[in-house]
Formats: structure tokens, C-alpha cells, sequence
């Protein structure tokens, strides 16, 4: 891959985009005031007020708001980007994780039937919760949980 002129990670965000899309995370605290600010660019939780996932901001893997975005956001870097950051994977490598991620994903909405990768990991979800989810989509839910939690395992959002 070629040098980063951003600092290294940005262009394993740009190919991510998992943390914003409702794949990591399905709601994401704010700061006091951050939801306000925010407004109608992002989805707010009637609740709690947390950010909901997917985000309304994310556009073709580009945050809408990124000049503005949250602080969780500023601050979270899943383990890829922190291994990445740390020079303890190389680029190529995270890339790497992040595509197993995708593509599991990907499995996951095939078998289901789903074009809307998310959707069918948000149904999947669901019906695992219900013990309704078997077979093949049971697996495939499986394989990429393991492949999340990897991405995802000593980092969170706030």
C-alpha cells in the first residue's frame, strides 16, 4: 500500500467503516450537549439520546461530520487501527482483517438471502437472541462474531 498522506489508519477507515455502519456497534454514548449540536445529521436515540448505528453521517465509508463528529468518535480506534498505529501490524496486514471482516459479513447476507449486508447481520442477531437462527447462517453469524470481536476486543466506544 502506499504512504498515508493523512497519518496511518485513514485509509483502513476509508475501507472499513464497520465502528459507523451498525456492524460493531448499535449505539454509541455522547457527551452532554454533542447530540444537540449534531442535530438532524445523525440519529439520535429517543431513549437515551446515544448516536444510533448506522450512522446517518457515513456516506460511502466518509463520515458526514468527521470536522464535527462526536468525541467517542475522535477517540475510538478499534484493535486493527491501534495495532496499525503502533507499527505492530503493517498496513497491508490490517487491510487484511478488515477485508475477513467485510467478506464474512457478506457470507452472512448471502446465505440469509439479503442484498443489505447490515440488515441481515441486525435480523441474524435477532434471531440468534430468539434461538431461532440455525445452519448455515448460524455459522456464518458465528465466524464473523469471532472475526468482530477480534477487531473490536480491547476497545470501545466513550
Amino acid at each position: 500500500m502506499s504512504p498515508d498522506p493523512f497519518g496511518p489508519g485513514m485509509s483502513l477507515c476509508l475501507t472499513c467503516g464497520l465502528c459507523c455502519d451498525g456492524t460493531l456497534f448499535r449505539k454509541v454514548p455522547l457527551e452532554p450537549k454533542e447530540g444537540e449540536r449534531l442535530g438532524a445529521r445523525v440519529r439520535l436515540s429517543e431513549e437515551d439520546g446515544s448516536l444510533c448505528q448506522p450512522c446517518r453521517a457515513l456516506s460511502a465509508r466518509r463520515c458526514g461530520v468527521y470536522d464535527d463528529r462526536p468525541s467517542v468518535c475522535r477517540r475510538f480506534r478499534c484493535l486493527a487501527l491501534e495495532q496499525l498505529e503502533k507499527g505492530q501490524l503493517t498496513e497491508d496486514e490490517a487491510h487484511e482483517l478488515v477485508g475477513e471482516a467485510l467478506a464474512r459479513r457478506r457470507a452472512l447476507a448471502e446465505v440469509m438471502g439479503f442484498d443489505d449486508e447490515v440488515h441481515a447481520l441486525t435480523l441474524a442477531r435477532a434471531q440468534v437472541a430468539a434461538g431461532l437462527l440455525e445452519g448455515a447462517a448460524l455459522t456464518a453469524l458465528e465466524r464473523l462474531s469471532r472475526t468482530l470481536f477480534f477487531l473490536n476486543l480491547t476497545t470501545t466506544p466513550g
